[in-house]
């Protein structure tokens, strides 16, 4: 598919030789600057498309495991407006974007989301998510610049094997930084609408993992509460891996990569 990009573009791509940059006797210097801005336009265009979209981003319903970092290991949230704030981008990409929120997780300069994209859009989810956020955040706390470490990093989730035990990664992060005791004790990820403590919010999609765990909602929430609290038994070396390489997050899941974060 991007091959026929790359064609498509080809074929409306200006041709250099009309000299479209060279000023027109009498046009004015506003004139010159929005006919460039149109010519360049193409090129835009397909530089996006061809960045942005990787086959691996366009598969109709498939999951991903999503993290993104801080520039230069800075932290993405100082506060709560910014988690909030960041919890309404989720929001709205679950609205206009279809996306579906599984798994959630806001850690101080990083994030954790399992989704899926039944449209096959995830650059498009993640160009409002983080493009969104960034926008606001930098408003807000006015500053100016990158607030991600480079692009995204999506690996795709073979999920019916492996999605409770990502999830189960997901969710105790915040116990393996230190933050907490207990996964409950962490307000910022979808742990507690998973277990009962809280009710979900209308954008987060659970039923879907609790399927696994039991057929009715009270018999699987407990079931996944043990089968997360499992792990806190184990030594605090088995907590770090939790059956996923805990860099990467990989649980024997296809290593497929739409973007990279060093």
């Amino acid at each position: 598919m991007i091959q026929e990009g790359l064609n498509e573009y080809q074929a409306v791509a200006p041709d250099p030789r009309e000299r479209r940059f060279a000023p027109r006797p009498g046009e004015s210097k506003s004139n010159r600057v929005r006919s460039t801005l149109f010519t360049l336009l193409p090129v835009l265009t397909y530089s996006l498309y061809r960045d942005g979209q990787t086959p691996e981003n366009r598969i109709p319903g498939a999951f991903y495991h999503i993290t993104a970092r801080g520039n230069e290991q800075k932290d993405l949230f100082r506060d709560d407006n910014d988690r909030e704030r960041f919890l309404g981008y989720l929001e709205t990409a679950a609205g206009r974007y279809k996306a579906v929120i599984h798994v959630y997780c806001l850690m101080s300069n990083h994030f954790h989301l399992l989704l899926s994209t039944p449209e096959g859009n995830l650059s498009q989810i993640m160009r409002h998510i983080n493009g969104g956020y960034t926008t606001w955040f930098n408003k807000r706390h006015n500053r100016f610049g990158h607030l991600f470490q480079g692009r995204y990093k999506a690996i795709l989730v073979d999920a019916d094997p492996y999605a409770g035990e990502l999830s189960r990664y997901i969710h105790l992060n915040p116990v393996r930084a230190d933050m907490v005791g207990q996964p409950e004790e962490y307000p910022w990820s979808s742990y507690r609408a998973y277990t009962g403590k809280t009710k979900p919010p209308r954008w987060l999609t659970t039923d879907w993992l609790l399927r696994y765990f039991g057929q009715k909602p009270a018999t699987a929430k407990k079931a996944y509460t043990f089968f997360v609290k499992a792990v806190l038994e184990k030594t605090k070396t088995t907590l770090k891996g939790g059956g996923i390489h805990p860099d990467t997050g990989e649980v024997g899941i296809h290593r497929r990569y739409t973007g990279e974060i060093p």
